[in-house]
């Protein structure tokens, strides 16, 4: 089963970029994710839900700007 993304979360997650004064683009991810953040510098952030059991209602990766992906 797939839980929608509320517009609500992807909405807070698009004014913190402006509150962070960081221009990018927030969209929707199928489950696990939640949703990815892309930035104009090339940084990117995964949002995703853990597996059940895990202690942690989101888990967040990220990948800085000019990193390679899977380094």
């Amino acid at each position: 089963m797939t839980a929608a993304v509320p517009e609500s979360l992807l909405a807070f997650l698009t004014d913190t970029l402006a509150l962070w004064r960081t221009e990018g683009t927030v969209d929707a991810q199928e489950a696990p994710g939640v949703a990815v953040i892309r930035t104009t510098s090339g940084a990117v952030v995964w949002i995703e839900r853990p597996d059940r059991g895990t202690p942690f209602r989101w888990l967040v990766r990220w990948r800085a700007a000019g990193v390679a992906p899977g380094a």
